[in-house]
């Protein structure tokens, strides 16, 4: 299991989810969070910020990094 922190590069804003740029989360995973549709990485920001992704995209490499902390 790894570390990983995944942080905002763009802001997003659809009128139903903002994302400022800069936020981060820290979150563990068995494999790299984007193998896994990314559920790893909206769960974490869902349980620190309350951003619901489902309401209206926004949760992709586009606009999210994610990095593995050693």
């Amino acid at each position: 299991m790894a570390r990983y922190r995944a942080t905002v590069i763009r802001t997003f804003n659809n009128e139903q989810v903002y994302l400022e740029k800069g936020m981060s989360v820290d979150f563990v995973s068995f494999k790299h969070p984007w193998m896994d549709n990314g559920l790893p990485v909206q769960d974490a920001f869902m349980r620190v910020y309350g951003i619901d992704f489902t309401k209206g995209g926004g949760c992709s490499p586009a606009f999210i990094d994610v990095v593995e902390i050693k």
